[in-house]
């Protein structure tokens, strides 16, 4: 998927980049994520280590690369939804983000380590941010900007916390089922009654 302009990778990019998320999960088995060095990450892709900064600045931005493509799915969706949820041929973005996290365990590995928390936290709320500017601020243009801000904390905290509750308790619920939650707690119905209280304010 591509998101925002992205452009596409050639063969032997995706594999190096591939080799290097592949890295990182295997030394996450072993060690904490604080713990673990560029050398480390390099060594077990099998690379030299100025290859690594050829493709990632840093081994944090290497853990978010695994979302990359879970985000993408989600702005696709979050663009195409017009917001009812009573079509069964129409399912909310919250859905896709339970489908693709059960879909791909090394993602719920990552929201199941808690020192991974505050790194995957803070690029929820860069994407709710991205989504804010280019899709709900034209949807509902009546909310003010410090409240979206406020909105965006909020719908990002607790997208991820409900994720990682989901995942401790053995993803027990469907994702259907969590995806409605996450509709109902934080989807455009509870907007709109934010924008009622907060409207004409700066």
């Amino acid at each position: 998927m591509i998101l925002l302009g992205k452009p596409r990778m050639n063969r032997q990019v995706r594999k190096t980049r591939t080799a290097l998320k592949k890295g990182l999960l295997e030394l996450l088995k072993e060690k904490n994520f604080s713990r673990i060095t560029i050398s480390e990450i390099a060594e077990k892709a099998d690379i030299a280590r100025p290859t690594f900064y050829s493709h990632f600045e840093s081994k944090e931005e290497l853990l978010l690369s695994h979302f990359e493509e879970l985000l993408d799915e989600l702005f696709i969706h979050f663009d195409k939804y017009t917001g009812e949820y009573n079509d069964k041929k129409e399912f909310p973005p919250s859905e896709t983000l339970f489908n693709e996290i059960k879909l791909n365990p090394e993602i719920s590995m990552f929201f199941d380590h808690p020192e991974l928390a505050q790194i995957i936290q803070k690029r929820f709320e860069d994407f709710h941010r991205t989504i804010n500017n280019q899709i709900v601020s034209k949807r509902f243009p009546g909310l003010p900007p410090v409240i979206a801000e406020y909105y965006i904390v909020f719908m990002s905290n607790t997208a991820v916390s409900l994720v990682q509750t989901w995942i401790k308790n053995g993803m027990a619920q469907s994702t259907e089922d969590m995806g409605k939650l996450l509709h109902m707690l934080a989807g455009p119905e509870q907007l709109k009654k934010v924008i009622e209280v907060f409207e004409g304010q700066s």
